[in-house]
């Protein structure tokens, strides 16, 4: 039987040890606060936090209809190498009414992931409409939104001052998918307005900053749309 070198064997065993530490390297995390949601009428909204996080690029948001099958639904970026406690948060505006599973998957440099607990939400309220981009909130005339719809319907407008009082309103059909919303703030004073977006039963509501001056000859809803589709259609 031939002698063992036990110099040779523990250099050896520390290869090893390196190799496969090297290989299954990942980012890690330690959670102040584990992967939770709350039901907004927006959306599912997920919060979580970390207090380590050691070559952590990014988290990837998945979600599930029965548990097993999870698809990608948004990103968050993480903080890298950290100490400190940070939070995070994520709103699925794509939810609609019924059960869901969410689960993080945290993500290095190399795509190594690992992922969390798995959470179960059961959402009661629909989410047919959705704001998904607007302009700026500061308006010199002419306030543009994207909104996101799951089927054909219409959507009323008002704009109101902070006080209350109605001062416009008015309506436009919507398609399934995006939907360029234009509001025409161009008869109003200097000041700030909400602008209430609803449909059904759904209610969007932005504060906006008119800061162009009034104009006597602005149009309705429906005439500012054409007007800038006949704008766009000459250029």
């Amino acid at each position: 039987m031939k002698n063992i070198n036990l110099h040779n064997l523990k250099k050896f065993s520390l290869v090893i040890a390196f190799v496969f530490g090297t290989f299954f390297a990942n980012a890690e995390c330690e959670y102040a606060n584990a992967l939770s949601g709350q039901e907004l009428p927006i959306g599912n909204m997920l919060t979580w936090s970390t207090k380590l996080e050691n070559d952590n690029q990014h988290f990837v948001i998945e979600r599930s209809a029965n548990g097993l099958e999870f698809e990608q639904i948004g990103a968050v970026n993480g903080a890298g190498n950290s100490e400190a406690v940070n939070d995070y948060r994520f709103l699925d505006t794509k939810a609609q009414k019924g059960g869901f599973y969410y689960r993080l998957k945290s993500v290095d440099k190399a795509d190594n992931q690992v992922e969390t607990h798995i959470i179960h939400m059961n959402r009661s309220m629909t989410n047919n409409m959705v704001i998904t981009s607007m302009s700026s909130t500061s308006v010199d005339r002419i306030f543009e939104a994207v909104l996101e719809a799951q089927g054909k319907d219409r959507v009323d407008f008002q704009i109101k001052t902070k006080e209350g009082a109605l001062v416009l309103e008015g309506t436009q059909k919507i398609r399934t998918g995006e939907n360029a919303v234009l509001v025409d703030m161009g008869s109003l004073e200097k000041g700030v307005y909400e602008i209430f977006i609803s449909a059904g039963d759904e209610t969007e509501r932005v504060a906006v900053r008119k800061t162009g001056m009034q104009l006597s000859d602005a149009g309705n809803f429906a005439d500012t749309k054409l007007k800038l589709k006949k704008a766009r259609k000459n250029r």
